[in-house]
């Protein structure tokens, strides 16, 4: 869910929220609250995911809307595609228990994936105040890094409305600002490398730093606090302002972002990489669909994902929108070669997922998993899910093809007809 759908989504449910008030006197003050603090995601899924059900959901049963509880909210609207399965059936099991007759939304294709937010590229003007330096900057992110314009503070009007801020996001959706001044240009960039390490030092052994965020006391541009999530700053994630003079721009970029990478048509438009050598489907993948249809699969991906965007919600800095950059993608594309991609920038995981509910210590791996495991790397993990009645269990596992190459056993055969049983033909 993007910055945009929660605000619906809280505006949603204060709307909710004040029928209750006007209906039956509850006044869900603590509700109130959250949503103020959180936004309406965030709150609902501290409601479903808290084992104690809330005192607002009883009051609302025993005052008789149940209909406004958050349970009979998500279950009922078009929000539920924006949750966890295993979130979303913690929601009809207490409207269940309350024998509430809901009706949950029926979503146009089943087993669809959670919507991720699509990066939306808006089209550049001219800017005749910009500096060049300000241009070439911005050029540069674009062939570089195959960055698109997501957003740009005033865009009408004159004056200062040619000198805006621009907000530019990698096809693996990390940020830089740059505002596009007379002068040299300001550029903003997180205070961490991609892998999580301070490079404060090293920017300021090549510019002085003009503003950190949110430690002085000014504050950063609106247009990066409710544009840029990658940028927003926060305690965890200290966003710096540089004033670089010409060309020092490249060496900023590559410590906040990372060095470029070669740029292909699948990087340069946002798409998945494609996995190397990859084959077509044959009858080995077939059974492979088949398997992930089944409940043990299909719950061992699910623990999966929510294990993974536990992950990210504890980095530092966090992850803001883990169910945007962690999603299942096995029931659209059984050949990939692993079932959930996760790509919050620097902690990148193609993970495959085994399950099972009998403690088996084994488990098989096509030659395309193996095949594809192995091309991508560190960047390729294995977990693997024990599901019990207590919940699920997961063990991470990462370049799988290279920590169990000495445990794996070959387990098909080709084998051939003797001649003597092989069919005979009619002319």
């Amino acid at each position: 869910m993007n910055l945009q759908q929660d605000e619906q989504f809280t505006e949603f449910l204060r709307a909710k929220a004040r029928e209750g008030m006007e209906s039956v006197k509850y006044p869900a003050t603590k509700f109130h609250r959250m949503l103020d603090r959180d936004g309406g995601f965030e709150t609902v899924k501290r409601l479903l995911a808290d084992p104690r059900v809330a005192d607002g959901y009883s009051q609302l049963v025993m005052r008789g809307r149940t209909d406004l509880t958050v349970e009979a909210l998500v279950t009922q609207t078009s929000w539920r595609t924006f949750f966890d399965p295993q979130l979303i059936e913690v929601a009809e099991t207490r409207l269940r228990r309350t024998n509430f007759a809901f009706k949950p939304y029926s979503a146009s294709e089943e087993n669809h994936p959670l919507p991720t937010a699509p990066i939306d590229a808006i089209p550049e003007r001219e800017l005749p105040l910009a500096s060049p330096d300000a241009i070439a900057a911005a050029e540069w992110l674009k062939s570089a890094y195959g960055a698109v314009l997501t957003w740009e503070s005033r865009r009408e009007g004159r004056q200062q409305g040619d000198t805006p801020v621009r907000i530019y996001t990698l096809p693996n959706r990390s940020q830089a600002a740059i505002r596009m001044n007379k002068g040299s240009p300001a550029i903003y960039v997180r205070g961490t490398s991609p892998t999580g390490d301070s490079i404060v030092n090293k920017i300021e052994a090549l510019t002085p730093i003009s503003e950190t965020y949110p430690h002085d006391r000014g504050e950063a541009p609106s247009s990066i606090v409710h544009h840029a999530p990658y940028l927003r700053p926060a305690p965890d994630n200290i966003v710096l302002r540089v004033n670089p003079s010409p060309g020092q721009y490249r060496a900023i970029f590559e410590l906040a972002l990372g060095q470029p990478q070669p740029l292909t048509s699948a990087t340069s438009s946002g798409a998945r990489p494609a996995p190397p050598a990859r084959r077509t489907i044959d009858e080995e993948e077939l059974r492979r669909q088949q398997e992930r249809n089944s409940e043990t699969g299909r719950d061992g991906e699910l623990a999966a994902l929510s294990w993974e965007r536990a992950r990210l919600a504890a980095l530092v800095p966090p992850c803001p929108e883990p169910e945007t950059y962690a999603v299942r993608i096995s029931p659209d594309d059984v050949g990939a070669g692993y079932d959930i991609e996760s790509k919050w920038p620097g902690h990148e995981r193609f993970i495959e997922v085994k399950a099972t509910v009998s403690g088996a210590t084994h488990f098989f791996l096509s030659e395309n998993e193996r095949r594809t495991l192995a091309g991508l790397g560190e960047r390729a993990w294995l977990y693997r899910v024990e599901l019990g009645g207590d919940g699920a269990s997961v063990s991470e596992f990462c370049d799988p093809a290279r920590h169990f190459e000495t445990n794996m056993v070959p387990s098909a055969w080709r084998v051939e007809l003797p001649r003597a049983a092989a069919p005979r033909s009619h002319s």
